[in-house]
Parts: C-alpha cells; structure tokens; sequence
C-alpha cells in the first residue's frame, strides 16, 4: 500500500499479489523460524487517485516487455502486471511468529530469496501483527 498526501493518510495505490505457499521445516539460520516458499501467480496493481493511475501508467510505459507498455491503469480497476516482471515469481524465506506479530526474512540484499541456496538468514525489521476481535 501506497499513501500519499501531507499526513500520508490517503491511499495512493496498492499491488494484490496471488500466490500459493508451502512452510516447510525449522530454519537452521534463523532461530525459531520455519522455511516457507512462495510461487506467484498474478500480480495487481490497483490505483484509487487519478494521479496515482497516470504514474503507474508511465512507470509501466518504462517497462521492457512490450505486454506491460500496453497495460491500461484506471482508478478502483485491479491491472494484471504479472507480465511485467515486477517481482521474482518465487521467493524462499523465513517467517517466525512472535506473539501476536508474524515476522518474515530481510530479502533486502541483491539475490536474496530469489533461491532455496539464498533464503533469509536474518529477519526483516517490519512485521504483521494480528488484529485482536473485540466482542
């Protein structure tokens, strides 16, 4: 998810990524964390401000394949962009939950989580923490 705006409160544009995973066994860099391996099927990109559709689109005009030059970005209508490459179509990482967070790999290095040879050997920084239901 994308904000913009002065306070950063208004919703720019977000990516909906489609993908399958597998967790598998304990990691044995990570302590406490399990292996999980992800494959994408599709990628989009939702735009919901009229600026924020025209910078996609340019961005998108930048792109080698010829496919995502010709993706057509409107406000609310999710774009199909797994043409263009954005992403790896398959990632191994590591995630760990921590009380009520979920923590995934730091994949921030060149390469990193691009293999099963490459998975994070560090957590990321940022996690997920469960929203807690109020009765």
């Amino acid at each position: 998810m994308n904000y913009g705006g002065t306070d950063c409160s208004s919703l720019r544009d977000y990516l909906f990524i489609d993908a399958t995973f597998k967790l598998g066994d304990a990691s044995a860099q990570v302590e406490g964390a399990r292996q999980i391996d992800y494959e994408i099927s599709h990628i989009f990109w939702v735009a919901k401000t009229d600026d924020a559709a025209l910078s996609i689109g340019n961005f998108l005009s930048t792109n080698n394949n010829p496919e995502c030059r010709d993706i057509m970005i409107s406000v609310d209508v999710p774009a199909d962009v797994t043409v263009c490459n954005l992403f790896p179509m398959a990632m191994y990482d590591v995630i760990k939950i921590e009380g009520s967070q979920l923590r995934s790999g730091d994949c921030s290095a060149e390469g990193m989580c691009e293999s099963r040879e490459n998975r994070a050997t560090k957590l990321d920084d940022t996690h997920l923490t469960k929203v807690q239901e109020v009765n």
